[in-house]
């Protein structure tokens, strides 16, 4: 199997993000499994895995990605 580009893995990462944050926004952040970012992202167990080690560096990077998103917008307005 070949290896993923860092382009691409950065690519999967947000993907997968993305669909942790909508899962985090319908069911919280307890209450969302690995299976319901799987079943959301469209990708496999083990690929969320290969991406991230658990459940809380994915909610750590969710966070610093929504962040980062809301400073973009923030910088907009006041530029």
């Amino acid at each position: 199997m070949p290896r993923l580009t860092e382009a691409r893995k950065e690519l999967r990462r947000a993907q997968i993000t993305e669909a942790a944050v909508r899962c985090f926004g319908r069911h919280g952040l307890e209450r969302t499994s690995i299976t319901d970012i799987t079943a959301e992202s469209g990708l496999s167990t083990g690929s969320i895995y290969a991406h991230y080690r658990n459940k809380a560096e994915l909610i750590q990077a969710t966070a610093r990605a929504t962040l980062e998103k809301r400073a973009e917008v923030i910088g907009q307005y006041a530029a």
